[in-house]
């Protein structure tokens, strides 16, 4: 399955798994303001699977949902890549800070706007 197949969006409790799985190539809406109701209108809205760890929004999101089961992000990030398949990507096409779309380009064209280190 590709990676441009799989469009999230993560509860508040999920920030650390949001940015993992942008930086291997997934799609994720993440909003740490995000209240529930807004979050599922997401998902439901844009197609897109609803992350969560609150049995309650997991329950009200139904077949739009998934209750991410483990705690910490190492361990979160496994069970999702293994239950929807993800193929993890070298390099990802989505920010892991904002979730917009990122390119490679030529090292000589960035030199000197990107910081050392």
């Amino acid at each position: 399955m590709l990676n441009s197949d799989h469009r999230f969006v993560a509860d508040v409790m999920l920030g650390g798994l949001c940015r993992w799985l942008r930086l291997l190539g997934c799609d994720v809406v993440y909003d740490p303001a995000g209240e529930d109701s807004a979050l599922l209108a997401i998902a439901l809205g844009e197609d897109r699977i609803l992350l969560t760890r609150d049995n309650r929004l997991a329950g009200r999101a139904k077949d739009a949902g998934y209750l991410v089961g483990v705690d910490g992000t190492k361990a979160q990030l496994g069970e999702v890549i293994r239950r929807f398949n993800i193929e993890p990507k070298l390099y990802g096409n989505h920010c892991p800070e904002c979730n917009g779309p990122v390119e490679i380009v030529p090292r000589e064209s960035v030199k000197g706007a990107v910081p050392r280190g």
